[in-house]
C-alpha cells in the first residue's frame, strides 16, 4: 500500500484518492482486499487529510497529588453523603450474613454438619482443579452459609446439598472470576 506525501494529500481530495487505492480511516487503511492495514495516518471517516480540528486548550494545571485541600475545605454536603451511605450500608449489613444462632443450629442437626464438610470440599476440590481465585471458594462457602441458615427448616438430603453446592460455586464464580466455567466443567 502506498501513503502519499502531505503534499499531495492536501491538494488531491478524499474521493479522488480513494480512486487510486485503498481508502483512509481513523489510523488504518482500507485495501482493495477489504481488510485494514496500519497507517501512519490519523483521519475519521470523511475528513480531508491533514485538516486538522482545533484542539481544545489543556486543562489547568492541579496541584500535586500530594498536597490534597485540607479538610476544612471539603464539602459539608460531600461529608454528609458519605456519612449517610455508610449508615445506610452498615444498617444492610446484617442482611448479608447467616441467621443468628446458625452454628448452634448446624451442629444441632446429624447430618448437616457432615453434609456442609462433604459441599465445603467439593467448593474447594473443583477451585483447585479450575484454578479459580481464592475469593470465590471463600465466596461459595459465604452462599452456602447463607441458604443453609434460611432454610432451618427444610430436611436436607444429599442430593439438595450437592445441587446447592454447585449453585452456590456457579453464583460465586459469576461474580468473582473473568472466565466463568461451564456447568458441566463444575461436576466432579
Amino acid at each position: 500500500m502506498r501513503i502519499p506525501d502531505a503534499a499531495a494529500v492536501s491538494s488531491v481530495g478524499s474521493a479522488a484518492y480513494e480512486d487510486e487505492g485503498p481508502v483512509l480511516v481513523h489510523r488504518h487503511a482500507i485495501g482493495q482486499t477489504g481488510m485494514m492495514e496500519n497507517s501512519g495516518l490519523c483521519l475519521f471517516c470523511d475528513e480531508e487529510p491533514f485538516v486538522l480540528s482545533p484542539t481544545p486548550p489543556p486543562p489547568p494545571a492541579r496541584a500535586s497529588p500530594s498536597s490534597s485541600p485540607p479538610p476544612s475545605m471539603v464539602s459539608s454536603a460531600a461529608v454528609e453523603d458519605r456519612d449517610v451511605m455508610l449508615h445506610d450500608l452498615l444498617r444492610r449489613e446484617h442482611r448479608y450474613l447467616p441467621c443468628h444462632g446458625y452454628s448452634h443450629q448446624l451442629h444441632r442437626s446429624s447430618y448437616l454438619p457432615a453434609a456442609r464438610t462433604r459441599a465445603i470440599q467439593y467448593i474447594v476440590l473443583v477451585c483447585n482443579r479450575l484454578n479459580l481465585a481464592t475469593g470465590t471458594a471463600f465466596n461459595a462457602v459465604n452462599y452456602l452459609d447463607r441458604f443453609i441458615s434460611m432454610t432451618c427448616t427444610v430436611r436436607w438430603e444429599a442430593w439438595m446439598m450437592e445441587l446447592l453446592s454447585v449453585a452456590c460455586l456457579s453464583t460465586a464464580s459469576k461474580m468473582d472470576e473473568v472466565f466463568m466455567p461451564s456447568l458441566h466443567d463444575l461436576q466432579v
